[in-house]
């Protein structure tokens, strides 16, 4: 236990829950419950069997097997339950293969995007922006304005609601036929 601590640092370990969540299972941590790696690992393949393209299905290796490298890319992780047990995981991860492209046509690609966001910006003049954006301010604010009326109009009503009720609550009062 004393080479894996020295070996790794505290944050290259992650908890069981982060874990989980990293192959597809939200778990949330209940105070009552303590999850081991069994445990965590039933979860994961009942969840895997239902679901396999979206729970990935970790696999356990020995400490032997990987090294500082590996924790550092990401390619392997230590997980820690809640007994403060700290195990290697290794996820499968699906990775694609990227088309292997010569300098000139990544050239080619590069130089498209950039005439088209030269064509983009050229197009419109900076005044003709700063207009555009003063017109979008004015008519916002109009639009609160007119928000901000409706309101207090609606609350208005309300008052009157509740005066004539009253009103009627004190004519009958009056009355007294409450």
């Amino acid at each position: 236990m004393s080479r894996k601590k020295k070996e790794f640092g505290q944050k290259e370990i992650i908890s069981v829950y982060r874990f989980m969540e990293m192959c597809g299972l939200k778990c949330p941590w209940k105070e009552n419950i303590l999850i081991s790696h069994e445990i965590m690992e039933k979860k994961l393949s009942l969840r895997h069997d239902k679901f396999p393209t979206k729970v990935l299905m970790p696999r356990r290796v020995s400490f032997k097997k990987i090294k500082t490298d590996m924790i550092y890319r990401g390619d392997a992780f230590l997980v820690r339950d809640d007994y403060d047990q700290i195990l290697p995981y290794v996820l499968p991860l699906k990775r694609e293969i990227i088309e292997e492209v010569d300098h000139e046509t990544m050239e080619e690609r590069r130089n498209e995007i950039l005439a088209q966001t030269v064509v983009i910006n050229s197009q419109m003049p900076l005044g003709y922006q700063k207009y555009l954006w003063r017109k979008l301010k004015e008519q916002l604010e109009k639009e609160r304005k007119e928000l901000e009326k409706q309101k207090q109009e609606s609350v208005a009503e309300e008052a009157l609601i509740v005066t004539e009720k009253r009103n009627r609550y004190e004519r009958l009062r009056s009355r007294n036929i409450i």
